[in-house]
């Protein structure tokens, strides 16, 4: 619990100084334990306890070894009394006892940080022209828990007099102020710490070290706060005693805060109410930064699903790029094996057609005109052949330029998808040309198919001549075959002049 409010860091012991004294008033109460160990391992060295009991029986101390193993040699005095005491007469009982040069006091269930006391010397020490020294103090509940609220302003001795801002054990003095009148007014059992402050501020300044060091414990228990605030009997006479001891200065001020109170409590006001605004916009902006988040949350896994179907559809299209790529080159690989095919049967016909050139060639020493004619036929098929020869070297070069489309096609496979449709147009051109190529192979075997049958035909025919040839010079009846030698001469005598 006492870690609840150190908020200053514990030193090591601190070198020989002052001795301080520590006056607890005891109801011997269970947390007097803390309190007691809270004191002895205070880094200050120079320390005086003193134990006020204010009633009889009070228990004995336990040595400061066993309130805290690491504490070292702290005496513990302890005043015991056979009557009840009041708070102010336990107090000043208390005072009378001490030592110190200076005084601090402390509830019995209330505590200090390690630190506290020698932080309040050292301030002392640096304003040697002070009396009294203050630091911040925090309010916690019956198990030690802080309630939020500190006792940390800067002194004002008018604001002092509109009430008890400064816990007992916040506050060390010096042992002068003893010297100077002030005491503990036995006749108040509440605020007395309130008047005594009073007393003190007619005779120093107080010096503030802020910080928390310290811990203020409200409990039912105490009983100090059942007749509290600024209407209570307790503060009506603490006003009373002190209302005629005010300086003219102080009721000057006093007049002055009351004049400015109104246009003080307007400014509060509006600045509530610019508060109040600010929270009203801060929570519409909540709301909507909350209506954003769970809009994007919502949305998110709909962005999430869309990005795997982009991912998804990429890859179809790429696939589908691939496999178009593929097809198209397969129709490629057909269309050339094909076109092997017809120039090799192309070859094959040519070489029969040379052949039966050479045969024509023959025939034509024989058979005159109709030689010249098989010639005449021979020569077309011959231009034939090489008006085919032209068609299978465009279509050569129609495949030469399909390669390079599926060159240039793979590359823009790795593009977007705008380049995928782009080369599905490429494809469908690439497409029509071979379609178109086709078709013209198609003719061009048609035409294969028709120069077959006239040659066919001109074969039929030559053999028919040939026989009737044959025929003729094997007859020897002078009636016929005279007039034939004689048309044979004639038929001969040009091809003899050519050959």
């Amino acid at each position: 619990m006492q870690d609840a409010i150190v908020t200053s860091t514990p030193t090591s012991p601190a070198q020989s100084g002052p001795l301080v004294s520590v006056i607890v008033r005891s109801l011997d109460r269970p947390e007097l334990r803390q309190a007691l160990a809270s004191i002895v391992t205070q880094t200050w060295p120079e320390l005086e306890i003193v134990v006020v009991a204010a009633a009889a029986g009070h228990a004995p101390l336990p040595p400061a070894t066993e309130l805290a193993p690491h504490a070292g040699r702290r005496e513990l005095r302890l005043l015991q009394t056979d009557v009840q005491r009041a708070r102010s007469l336990n107090a000043n009982v208390g005072l009378d006892a001490a030592t110190g040069q200076y005084l601090i006091f402390l509830d019995d269930d209330d505590w200090f940080s390690p630190d506290h006391v020698e932080r309040l010397v050292a301030t002392l020490q640096a304003h040697p022209g002070a009396l009294a020294a203050y630091t911040g103090v925090a309010m916690v509940d019956a198990d030690g828990r802080p309630l939020g609220q500190v006792f940390d302003m800067p002194f004002d001795s008018v604001r002092q007099l509109s009430g008890n801002l400064t816990p007992i054990h916040a506050v060390l003095f010096d042992r002068a102020l003893l010297q100077r009148g002030c005491r503990f007014d036995e006749s108040l059992d509440r605020y007395e710490d309130w008047d005594f402050w009073l007393q003190v501020a007619q005779h120093t300044v107080f010096v503030h070290l802020p910080g928390v060091s310290a811990a203020y414990r409200i409990h039912q228990s105490s009983g100090v706060h059942e007749d509290a605030g600024a209407s209570a009997l307790s503060s009506a006479r603490i006003y009373a005693k002190w209302q005629q001891q005010v300086s003219r200065a102080g009721i000057e001020e006093l007049m002055r805060r009351v004049w400015v109170s109104n246009d003080l409590a307007g400014q509060l006001a509006a600045k509530e109410q610019q508060r109040a605004q600010a929270r009203d916009a801060a929570d519409s902006a909540h709301a909507n930064i909350l209506e954003i988040k769970n809009h994007v949350d919502a949305v998110r896994p709909a962005l999430h699903s869309l990005g795997e179907m982009l991912v998804v559809q990429r890859g179809v299209l790429q696939g589908m790029g691939e496999e178009q790529a593929r097809s198209a080159r397969q129709v490629a690989l057909d269309v050339n094996a094909h076109a092997e095919q017809l120039s090799q049967q192309m070859h094959r016909r040519l070489q029969a057609l040379e052949e039966k050139q050479q045969v024509a060639g023959e025939l034509q020493a024989k058979s005159g005109e109709k030689a010249e004619a098989i010639l005449a036929v021979v020569d077309r098929q011959t231009e034939l052949l090489a008006a085919l020869d032209a068609h299978h070297a465009a279509l050569q070069g129609t495949l030469a330029r399909t390669d390079a489309s599926f060159g240039s096609l793979a590359s823009r496979m790795e593009e977007q998808a705008a380049a995928t449709t782009r080369l599905g147009i490429d494809l469908n051109q690439l497409v029509s040309a071979v379609a178109k190529s086709h078709a013209t192979l198609e003719l061009l075997s048609a035409a294969l198919v028709e120069r077959d049958r006239q040659l066919g035909e001109q074969s039929r025919r030559e053999a028919v001549l040939n026989d009737t040839l044959q025929a003729v010079y094997a007859s020897t009846s002078w009636r016929i075959t005279q007039p034939l030698r004689a048309l044979g001469d004639l038929v001969a005598r040009p091809f003899r002049r050519r050959y």
